[in-house]
């Protein structure tokens, strides 16, 4: 009787490990993924940015117009 609630506990925290493993955790690792690559995203849009800006501020202060398509 003891071997038998036994081999069903063990059962049992089998399952669960098993239901954590491939189902609970990998939404998270996605979602985590997901987040982490939106963030770089942004990131480089923003450094796109700033990086453009540098460069029209560079173009101004040789003479260039601000603005190439007014020539």
């Amino acid at each position: 009787m003891d071997a038998k609630r036994r081999d069903e506990e063990a059962r049992r925290f089998v399952v669960l490990t098993l239901l954590k493993m491939f189902y609970i955790f990998p939404i998270y690792f996605w979602l985590l993924l997901y987040c982490l690559l939106n963030m770089t995203v942004v990131i480089d849009v923003s450094e796109s940015y700033t990086s453009l800006g540098k460069l029209e501020l560079g173009l101004e202060s040789i003479g260039a117009p601000g603005n190439i398509m007014s020539v």
